[in-house]
């Protein structure tokens, strides 16, 4: 049966209000979470009209409620992300239920407890993501502290790994490339407005998403979305010199080997003054 079909007889039998009963009624049990939250993942990914129902629906709520009883369970965390990673985006209705249901600020808490896992740091930041491409949402995070978590998970992964030769270091060297590209990503977002430039300036990102660049700039989505967030924080004077102080044009330059659209235009904004 293709997905399609597997789909559409799963929401004929209603099994999406039975999973999210389930869920809400065993909302204690860690496993029973991780259960739920992927096969709601599994199904949203086959029909769009599923992962609309849950925005919609009562779905964030229930996700959101069971994310926050267990914030320090990091498969719970995973698997909740995966599912709202799909409910916001390009999704305004979902990203309002999870703005609404304190979700951003869930979010950047997940994110605090668990930084020091670049897999874990990296499905929070999907999230994140889709809440900042929307202006409320970006606020939201903002508002909950979400800039110096970001940073801190970049300045943490930003590091080379202690033994590049190892294969379990090289795995780890992966995941670190992909969450640091995904949190740079949301800098990026909300580097569009210019009252979180100006706060993720203070904060230290600008010597924070140039020592990424730096470490990672031959990982294609570290480069994109690193020169991205320098090429909108150069929009002042302060922060172009800040940006060059910190080693900037070389980190760029060298990205522009991996990445050369989004690092020739950093380079263009750090020269327009």
């Amino acid at each position: 049966m293709t997905g399609e079909v597997v789909s559409s007889s799963i929401a004929d039998a209603d099994i999406i209000a039975l999973l999210l009963a389930a869920l809400e009624r065993h909302v204690s049990w860690d496993d029973a979470v991780v259960a739920a939250s992927c096969t709601l993942y599994q199904l949203s990914s086959c029909d769009d009209a599923i992962t609309d129902a849950i925005a919609a629906g009562h779905g964030v709520e229930l996700l959101l409620a069971a994310l926050q009883r267990h914030l320090d369970t990091e498969m719970v965390v995973e698997s909740v992300s995966r599912v709202l990673c799909l409910v916001t985006a390009d999704r305004p209705t979902g990203q309002t239920a999870v703005v609404a249901s304190n979700g951003a600020e869930l979010m950047v808490t997940a994110l605090c407890r668990h930084r020091g896992s670049a897999y874990t740091s990296f499905k929070v930041c999907d999230v994140l993501s889709c809440l900042a491409a929307d202006p409320a949402g970006g606020d939201a995070l903002v508002a909950a502290g979400g800039i110096d978590a970001l940073l801190d998970v970049v300045v943490r992964h930003a590091a080379p790994s202690d033994d590049p030769q190892n294969e379990f270091s090289l795995t780890e060297a992966h995941l670190a490339e992909a969450c640091l590209a995904e949190a740079c990503g949301v800098l990026a977002l909300l580097t569009a407005s210019a009252s979180h430039r100006d706060a993720i300036a203070h904060a230290g990102g600008i010597q924070a998403i140039v020592a990424a660049l730096s470490t990672h700039g031959d990982a294609v989505w570290v480069a994109s979305s690193a020169c991205v967030a320098l090429t909108n924080l150069a929009a002042t004077a302060a922060n172009r010199t800040a940006i060059t102080a910190a080693g900037g044009i070389a980190a760029i330059e060298r990205a522009r080997t991996t990445h050369s659209p989004s690092a020739d235009a950093a380079l263009s904004a750090l020269q327009s003054g």
